[in-house]
């Protein structure tokens, strides 16, 4: 009897562990500590470790309740690995709530994305946050192999871009983006390290703002482990101490600069070289009235952003299609074109969304290289409403040389209204000093508690101990 007994309790003891072993593998449903973490400005605080049980909605920490909807997502491609406490994520878009994408528009924002393993499958790009205007975009470049780099774009301002070795780079990292459109810098940092800051000059907006990519060209497999949001740009000392909470360990301030940082620092800004440079348009038939172009108009550098046509600004054509040629003056490195269109129904002015534009570059004027062209449907308006007056904005990235610009609008309606050419270059200018990484001055924990469930295994350890112990002195007696 006192032997079966034994066996029983044994048994009883061995569930006990296993089931055990089923909770502490499980989503800890309780909000995490997250107090290592600066929290001054947190918008939305995601870790992999806490979602609602049945792995629907991704929990936001921060007490906002911005929480992601998972609900309609294949879940054999998208689920969370509570035992390595990471979202895994199959070449798949997961958009976020809609108050993030008001953040991101805002101006004034930091991005942080936390990955353990990831692999890039995308032939051209790995594209890891990203929105349907593509105005906000972090990704690794493959567009320039056997160069390789890693991409912040902010819209049309200068980017920060650098040189890497292996498109799986965001591998086992932290990844932070710092905007402030007032203060007129953006900065990328991998780990803790800043590796480029740019000046930005242009607001920009975000629609559908999303992690993760399907398209052959930008997909990826990736565990994804959190996601920081906040509604100002962190310091990078503050940078610093997140990367230290995420790791469990404090950075050492030196490692915290640029592996560059015996350089010059420099940071990169975009120009407008088609300010003032001659133009040439193909014949069309004129208007005879004030908002004929002059030749001047669409390079003097003056966009229309107000509720009426001014002929100072605008360009009228009496057509459905037009091409206008930019002479540069020499050969010059570019990056990027802009146009802009205008409509009014009022007027008699279709809207831009039926129109496009496409972008060419020469070196000799003959021969001309297209760049892309740009469907108006794919847009929606910078200024106005439908209905009044709108202004759509065309832009396209390019990397090339040219002295010749050629700028093709077609159009549906009768008329095509234009008020700015832009062509870009970017320029790298010396700054007087670079951020600072101290974090001596954060009061972050050196030892915090980590927010994967690790306490839970650990007190399973000494749960499997006593158990077996128990088990030993039965069988003793």
């Amino acid at each position: 009897m006192k032997k079966l007994l034994a066996i029983i309790l044994s048994l009883c003891m061995v569930a006990g562990i296993a089931t055990a072993l089923v909770l502490s593998a499980s989503a800890d449903t309780s909000a995490p500590d997250i107090s290592d973490y600066v929290t001054d400005g947190l918008a939305a605080f995601y870790t992999a470790g806490y979602h609602s049980e049945d792995g629907n909605t991704w929990l936001d920490a921060s007490g906002k309740n911005v929480n992601i909807d998972l609900s309609s997502l294949d879940k054999e491609n998208n689920y969370f690995d509570d035992e390595n406490g990471v979202f895994m994520n199959k070449a798949t878009k997961v958009q976020f709530d809609s108050a993030i994408v008001s953040l991101i528009s805002s101006g004034k924002f930091t991005t942080e994305m936390v990955i353990k393993n990831t692999e890039v499958l995308g032939t051209q790009y790995g594209t890891y946050m990203n929105c349907a205007n593509d105005n906000y975009s972090t990704f690794i470049r493959l567009t320039a192999l056997p160069l390789i780099y890693v991409e912040f774009k902010d819209g049309i301002n200068a980017r920060p871009k650098v040189e890497i070795a292996d498109k799986d780079y965001f591998k086992d990292s932290t990844v932070t983006i710092t905007y402030d459109l007032d203060a007129g810098v953006c900065c990328m940092y991998v780990n803790g390290v800043l590796l480029q800051s740019v000046t930005p000059t242009t607001a920009f907006t975000v629609d559908n703002f999303y992690f993760g990519h399907e398209d052959a060209s930008r997909s990826h497999n990736t565990e994804f482990a959190g996601f920081r949001f906040y509604d100002r740009a962190l310091t990078a000392a503050e940078v610093a101490a997140n990367y230290a909470a995420d790791t469990g360990e404090p950075l050492d301030p030196e490692e915290s600069s640029s592996e560059t940082s015996t350089e010059i620092p420099t940071e990169t800004t975009v120009v407008n070289i088609a300010i003032d440079k001659t133009y040439t348009v193909s014949e069309t038939s004129l208007r005879d009235d004030g908002w004929d172009d002059n030749g001047i108009k669409l390079t003097d550098g003056v966009k229309l952003r107000e509720d009426s046509g001014s002929t100072d600004i605008i360009s009228g054509f009496s057509a459905q299609s037009v091409e206008v040629v930019i002479d540069l003056g020499e050969v010059t490195a570019i990056s990027g074109f802009y146009a802009d269109l205008i409509g009014n129904n009022g007027w008699g002015i279709a809207s831009p969304t039926t129109d496009a534009v496409e972008f060419l570059y020469s070196t000799d004027g003959s021969d001309y290289t297209s760049v892309q062209k740009v469907e108006g449907t794919d847009l929606t308006p910078v200024y106005g409403e439908e209905g009044g007056w709108v202004v759509y904005e065309f832009t396209v990235d390019t990397n090339a040389e040219a002295r010749y610009v050629k700028v093709i609008y077609t159009g549906t309606g009768a008329f095509l209204w234009t008020s700015e050419i832009e062509v870009y270059t970017q320029v790298e200018v010396e700054t007087s000093e670079e951020p600072s990484a101290d974090i001596s001055d954060n009061e972050t924990s050196e030892g915090g508690t980590p927010i994967t469930g690790d306490t839970g295994f650990a007190a399973l350890a000494i749960l499997s101990v006593i158990a077996l112990a128990g088990i030993a002195v039965i069988k003793r007696k």
